[in-house]
């Protein structure tokens, strides 16, 4: 199991601190970017650096892959948020199973809000 206080360097373990501190900071946040960083800011590593662009276009290839499976087994909901939870619980373990970045949080945030960005434009 992963816990917030084993991974110093992640920053936004609950959504609440990442909304809090967009919001608060008007888009600006406290994560290590290095070049090439994408542009989910959320999206870290162990150490807290942003995932690369490379590295996240593999998550939304990855998050695309498990959308055409759903809609296949005919369990694709109308939109994220209409997800069932055997669907649900397929996309977040598969996506944890692959990228440790989205291991770093609680509650499967950073899964769902990746697909809450990305559903609607597939």
């Amino acid at each position: 199991m992963y816990r917030k206080e084993d991974y110093e360097g992640v920053y936004y373990w609950n959504k609440d601190e990442w909304t809090k501190e967009f919001l608060g900071g008007c888009g600006v946040l406290k994560v290590k970017r290095v070049d090439g960083a994408g542009s989910a800011l959320y999206l870290v590593d162990e150490d807290g650096v942003v995932a690369s662009e490379a590295v996240q276009q593999k998550m939304r290839d990855q998050l695309h892959t498990l959308w055409f499976t759903l809609l296949k087994h005919r369990r694709a909901p109308i939109s994220w948020t209409k997800i069932d939870i055997l669907a649900l619980e397929f996309v977040h373990l598969s996506m944890q199973n692959e990228f440790i970045h989205f291991r770093l949080c609680d509650s499967d945030w950073k899964t769902d809000q990746l697909a809450i960005q990305y559903y609607p434009q597939w």
